[in-house]
């Protein structure tokens, strides 16, 4: 099963904070997944097997990756990133790996409180995931990573992807705004 939730309308800022809360839950098996993803890309909603958007997207794909396909010396659930060119496949039978512009492992499946995602993007700057996990307004990097350049301008989005394992994705609150002091937001 999938589902989504995209902007209608394109997002226009040059630089960005997207921060939005959500929870993934289910029954209690051993088994669950598959996750969902954050988006922002040049290409509307379009139906897909990358967490059940597209594959071959053009922009920015922030997965919260519930279940391992591949074996990897981190936990899961895990948070990953993906810069799409419109022409690399996101490979999930390595969940992402080979093109992870960063990630972190993140507990965030089956909390009593929703988790918080802040991501920020200055314009060919920075791209940064931090993850407010534990409830308390305390924000973690996930990490940082510079030199990054997405399409000037783009559709925000969440696709969620399940198979024969599942969960609940519910995305809960979603506040963008935009940068307009960039020497602050890079620490300058």
């Amino acid at each position: 099963m999938d589902g989504w939730l995209w902007s209608k309308l394109p997002f226009t800022t040059p630089s960005w904070v997207i921060e939005f809360e959500f929870k993934v839950h289910g029954a209690p098996q051993a088994l669950h997944g598959d996750g969902f993803a954050f988006w922002f890309t040049a290409q509307k909603e379009s139906l897909g097997p990358v967490f059940g958007s597209q594959d071959l997207f053009t922009g920015l794909g922030v997965f919260f990756d519930t279940y391992a396909n591949g074996h990897h010396p981190h936990s899961f659930p895990y948070v990953n990133a993906m810069i799409g060119d419109g022409k690399t496949h996101y490979d999930h039978g390595k969940d992402g790996k080979p093109n992870e512009v960063g990630g972190c492992p993140a507990d965030f499946r089956d909390k009593s409180w929703p988790t918080k995602a802040k991501i920020k993007y200055v314009r060919n700057e920075m791209l940064q995931v931090q993850l407010n996990i534990r409830g308390d307004d305390t924000w973690e990097d996930c990490f940082i990573a510079y030199n990054v350049s997405l399409p000037g301008v783009g559709y925000l989005g969440f696709s969620a992807w399940t198979g024969d394992v599942h969960d609940n994705h519910d995305i809960i609150r979603i506040v963008s705004n935009g940068i307009t002091n960039l020497l602050s937001e890079l620490g300058l």
